[in-house]
Parts: structure tokens; sequence; C-alpha cells
């Protein structure tokens, strides 16, 4: 069996479990010989002071495919889950208690759930297909224990928002290669473990499937004790949700390589950062005057909104990108919105359309990401794109306003892609970006600025935020920290 690659890896996190475990083990195996695959088990003895280690010693030494880890001291069961998936070697992952708490005749719902592309699939308690097996004696104590759980994982969803009813059952299976990834970034080691991990798929925007079980007691007791622990827990679930936020932050929204990075700032992003993407559409709105016999081309596209928005308006809209992958993710999009627009992959160095194609082209935060010295070039290529008369519609970072201080504080801190030296390359103010443009044939219409103060507002205020657009967007000058011209291209 440990010549392919496992099926499936069971991980058996066990603590001075020696009153079930033999029970438990045997169960395991029927499971592993029933599914007919190669399966290994890895089972990490966490500490124990009874004969655990002994048990699982006997076991493993008549069968090659069972690996024994083990603790010196008492770690934590999430540790031993750690540890476990760190050997881990199968497809899929099952991750289930050593007391014998939940039948395992339910294994294959959770196999095909994964196999169905869900990232991980988790026991569900409260699900109106679990089973309870216990008897009528043990009721009151089994339905204060369930109704401590109810709790626990009603202040979860408050705290995390995991959008699952059940937190902290000991029965779950994951992708193999989704636990080796996600584990060792789970911070705690003991009960919020479970929460911590599920946050962490959320957060990659891996499925979680919920399955029924059957929950077998047999007078376990429990590890938890509710005004022992419960202090402890409230803390681990502030610390969990004070990680994602961060994670949000600084995590899969700080990659500008993304193929939706600009798509997740806009649905998932802080406040801030949602406000300073979403307003980059009533800014374009309100700036061109779109007719429905009009070309319109954004260039340096990246996953935004506006060729899906102009195509509602115009005669063709059309995105480009340096990048193939944000053009695959508006593809993707595409077909759920079943709107009409077109998109290709091409620098704006060399543009792959013929000359006077276009009525309008808009460059939302681009140039900053080109050398100083191909400007000329650049500017040069949408000149050529666009019918004289045509309108380009251009923003980029003013330098010469509060967004060096932003630019240091985003870098340094994180909420974005990481933006000094490193992306921004060429860098205007006011009249640098004027001149560039007259310099390269085109007549600057409209110039003025956004973001003095509207996206610091959002936490506090949306309604104020959106008032203090309006009033960057048409009174407020050239001082904000985004500069924006409109311009128009001149005959050739």
């Amino acid at each position: 069996m440990t010549e392919a690659r496992p099926h499936l890896t069971i991980a058996l996190p066990v603590k001075d479990g020696e009153a079930r475990l033999q029970q438990m083990l045997e169960e395991v195996e029927a499971v592993v010989r029933g599914l007919g695959r190669p399966c290994e088990i890895v089972a990490v003895d966490d500490g124990s002071s009874d004969g655990t280690r002994a048990i699982l010693d006997a076991f493993a030494a008549e069968r090659p495919w069972v690996t024994v880890l083990a603790h010196p001291e008492n770690r934590g069961k999430g540790a031993a889950l750690k540890t476990a998936a760190a050997a881990s070697r199968g497809e899929y992952l099952l991750t289930v208690d050593a007391d014998a708490t939940y039948a395992l005749d339910t294994v294959g719902d959770f196999l095909a759930a994964l196999e169905a592309g869900a990232g991980a699939a988790i026991g569900n308690r409260r699900d109106p297909r679990t089973r309870f097996v216990l008897n009528p004696r043990d009721f009151a104590y089994v339905g204060r224990r369930h109704a401590m759980g109810a709790l626990f994982g009603w202040l979860s969803r408050r705290l995390v928002k995991v959008p699952v009813r059940d937190y902290q059952a000991g029965y779950k299976a994951y992708r193999g290669d989704v636990a080796r990834e996600l584990f060792p970034e789970v911070e705690a080691e003991r009960f919020a473990f479970d929460v911590e991990i599920l946050a962490l798929l959320d957060l990659h925007g891996h499925e979680i499937a919920e399955i029924p079980v059957t929950y077998v007691y047999r007078h376990q007791p429990s590890t938890v004790k509710l005004f022992r622990d419960g202090f402890r827990m409230m803390k681990r679930l502030r610390a969990v949700r004070a990680k994602c936020k961060r994670l949000r932050r600084s995590g899969k929204f700080a990659d500008h390589t993304r193929g939706d990075y600009q798509y997740l700032a806009r649905k998932e992003g802080h406040p801030v950062q949602k406000f300073w993407h979403l307003k980059k559409w009533p800014m374009v709105a309100d700036k061109l005057e779109f007719r429905p016999t009009d070309r319109v081309l954004e260039v340096g596209a990246g996953s935004s909104e506006i060729p899906f928005n102009t195509s509602e308006r115009v005669a063709l809209s059309c995105a480009t990108d340096f990048s193939p992958a944000p053009l695959d993710f508006l593809s993707t999009m595409l077909e759920e919105e079943e709107r009409r627009v077109c998109f290709v992959g091409a620098d704006i160095q060399k543009l792959p359309f013929r000359d006077a194609s276009f009525d309008k082209v808009i460059v939302l935060e681009v140039i900053e990401h080109v050398p100083a010295e191909t400007i000329p070039v650049y500017f040069g290529e949408l000149r050529r794109v666009l019918k004289p008369g045509g309108v380009l519609l251009v923003t980029t970072p003013n330098y010469r306003s509060t967004w060096p201080i932003l630019e240091w504080i985003v870098d340094h801190f994180g909420g974005a892609a990481e933006m000094g030296g490193k992306q921004h390359i060429a860098r205007f103010h006011p009249r640098m970006l004027q001149r560039a443009l007259e310099d390269n044939g085109f007549r600057v219409q409209q110039a003025g600025s956004v973001y003095h103060l509207s996206p610091f507002l959002t936490p506090l205020s949306e309604r104020w935020a959106e008032k203090v657009f309006d009033w960057e967007l048409h009174k407020a000058g050239r001082n904000g920290p985004i500069l924006y011209s409109v311009a128009e291209a001149l005959p050739r």
C-alpha cells in the first residue's frame, strides 16, 4: 500500500485515548479495507500519559501503511493535526477524533464532496439528517453540549463570518494539497484550530461542504469546560477575526499579479480600498459622454468593471491588458454577465488596432507603471488608435499631493499591492501630466483630482464619503492624490 501515492490519509490525533483507541483503530482499518484503494493512517500521540503509545505502536507494527508520530508533551489537537498533515501523502486528508465519537459510515459522502470540487468537507451535527446514538439517560448532558456547541458556532459566525453551521465537529476532510498548504498557516493549536482553518479556507476561496454525520455518545468526557475555557475561546476567536482582517488587507488583495485583483478589491477589500476602486466607474461616467455609436477601449484594464459598464451604452467595448490572467478572468465574468465585450492581450507600447479605431480611450492608473522616457511612445500609441477629435481619459497618482504619504503607508502596513519603487516608475504632478499630453498631440479639455478625503471617510460614513467625492470630482482642483485629465486627440 505504500508504493503508490495514497488515495486517502486518515489523521488520528490522540491524547490519553487507551479506553477506546483499539476500537477506533479497528473502525478506521475497516474503512481502509472497504475503500479498496491505497490509504495510510498517520496517528499522532499528543503527549499521552497512559498506554496510548503502546497501542499505536502495536497496531503499526503489523501494518506498514500506518505511521505513528509523537509529541513529547501535550500541545493540543490542532498541533497534532498540523503534524499529521505535514507527514501525509494522500490525495485527500480525513481527520477524525480517536474516541470513536463519529461513525465512519459516511466517509464516502465526504470524499464525494471533495471529488466534486470542494476544498473541504466538514461534519455538521446540526444538519436535520444527522443521527444521534445515545442512551436516553444521557439526553440532558448531550443536550447541554449541543447547546454549548451551537452558542460557539453562533459566536464564530458573528466574529469570523464563515458561512457554516458547525465549526467544531471533529470529523472533517480536505483535499490533501489544500491541507498541506493551509495547515502550517494556522496559529491556534487547541480548540480554535477548527475555526481558523475554516476561515483560511474561506479566505482562499475554497468551497466548504457540510455533511450530516452519525454522532455516537459513549460517555466520552468533554475536554472543554464552559467557564474555564470560555474566556480563552473568545480571546482566540477575536485573534482569528483580527488575522482574517489582516489577511484581507495584505493577502490576496495585495497581489496585483492576480487576474482578479481589482475585482477582489471592489467586492471584498476593506472599506477604503473598496471605495477607491468602486468610484472609478462613476468618475468615468461623469467625465465621458458615451454615445450608442462609440467604440471604446480601456487600456490596462485588469479585472476592471469599466468594459462591462460601457458595453451597455456603446457599439463596441474593448479591454486590453499586458497580462493574460485578468483577461481570462474577465472572459469568465462575461459568460456569467452575458455582455458584449472584446478582450485583447496587448502592450500599450504597440496596440494591435488600426489607426483611428476608437472614439474614446480610458487609461486608469496605468502610465505610472512605465518608464518616464517611454511616455511619448505610449501617448503616441493612444493618439494613433483614437479618431481625430476622439477623447482620452487618463488618471495617475499625483506626487505633489498626499500621495507619497499614502504610498508609504500602504507599502509599510499593507492594504494594497506594493507600489513605491517597484510598480510606480513614472511620477507625475499636474503640470507635468498636462505637458506630456500637449507635447504628444492632445488638447487638455478638463483636469482635476479626486480622493483628497472621500475614501477615508467610508469607515465612518458612506453617505458623507459620497458627498465629499462629488465635491472632489467637480470643485476640488488638482491637489488630490489621483489626477485625472480629459484630452482631445488632435489630427495627426
